[in-house]
């Protein structure tokens, strides 16, 4: 049921088609019943879409939570980077500080994100995989890489406290070799 709650659509749809039709249906009898219907429907839409507005689910806040990083790294701001990263994410927090130092990120966007919970966890845990849109300049001027490339990122989360960081990551650039 959560679905309702990440997607303004489905309740958008489902509003508006059962307004079609009982206007349809007023249309053919004319009953004053009908039009207090179609206005409950429309302010049930209305609320529907304040709730799903309102409430932010565990997905949402793990997407935000990338594109937030997102930000950081297209800001090329390493602490802020950093800041999502957990301290015992060693070998991720290492990459980080390796490619910041190397290059400057222009562009830096993530699409096609899957994530998995789960729930029996405590803290909550997820995993989520996406491809990450990246185009970066050789800080040393050996090459550029300022054409956007498609890495393959799966990146592995926790809750702390009211915010998810990152605990670890492999990634899989989509071209080339597959190197960096």
């Amino acid at each position: 049921m959560t679905w309702l709650l990440e997607n303004p659509l489905p309740i958008l749809l489902i509003g508006l088609a059962t307004t079609v039709v009982l206007m349809v249906v007023w249309y053919q009898v004319q009953k004053r019943a009908l039009l207090l219907a179609i206005g409950a429907t429309i302010a049930l839409t209305a609320l529907g879409l304040v709730v799903e507005r309102a409430v932010v689910t565990p997905w949402e806040e793990v997407e935000q939570t990338l594109q937030e990083l997102a930000d950081a790294l297209k800001a090329n701001d390493l602490e802020r980077t950093l800041s999502y990263v957990s301290p015992e994410a060693v070998e991720t927090r290492k990459r980080a500080k390796w490619a910041m130092g190397r290059f400057r990120v222009k562009k830096a966007k993530v699409s096609d994100l899957k994530i998995q919970f789960n729930p029996l966890m405590s803290p909550p845990m997820a995993k989520a995989t996406f491809t990450g849109i990246i185009a970066v300049e050789d800080k040393g001027g050996a090459f550029n890489l300022a054409r956007p490339y498609p890495i393959r990122f799966t990146a592995e989360f926790r809750k702390q406290g009211e915010r998810w960081v990152l605990t670890g990551h492999s990634e899989k650039t989509l071209i080339g070799n597959g190197q960096l």
